[in-house]
């Protein structure tokens, strides 16, 4: 009977050594890089989403409840293009516990990107993003919008 436990202690020790955090690197940078982009792109239908994927710092700065509020606005003004971002290209410092991801960006201006900063916490790489929308300086655009789309949809 001794046998049988430490045999089923040593595999499910084993089986636990083998399901943990690969740790900091650039396979699980890219990896997490991939995932964000996917969360990002559905933004516009669960923004609490892309909230779990920023880092400590930003998520101390800004409620879940007020992060959401303020995605809404945000994307209520009249962009032209989606917010919408592929092929990732992450750098990573030395150590890789911090670095920086840089996206292409759907835009009608070739070149255009859109980038943040990664951390390496509580075993995973966390972005800091949306730093216009904590510090609230994106309703800064909202005072003069320079035009309406009224007469586009006034039929």
């Amino acid at each position: 009977m001794r046998r049988v436990l430490l045999l089923l202690l040593s595999l499910l020790l084993l089986s636990g050594c083998a399901t943990r955090s690969e740790g900091p690197g650039m396979e699980s940078a890219l990896s997490r890089a991939n995932e964000y982009k996917e969360v990002f792109n559905r933004g516009g239908k669960d923004p609490s989403a892309i909230y779990d994927y920023l880092s400590l710092d930003c998520r101390d700065r800004i409620s879940r409840e007020d992060f959401i509020a303020a995605y809404n606005k945000d994307r209520s003004y009249p962009y032209i293009t989606p917010l919408y971002i592929f092929e990732p290209a992450v750098v990573l410092s030395e150590d890789g516990l911090s670095g920086f991801v840089t996206y292409q960006r759907a835009a009608r201006i070739v070149g255009m990107t859109w980038k943040c900063d990664l951390v390496f916490e509580n075993g995973s790489y966390y972005f800091r993003d949306f730093e216009y929308l904590i510090d609230g300086s994106y309703l800064e655009k909202f005072k003069n919008i320079p035009y309406s789309l009224d007469w586009y949809y006034d039929l």
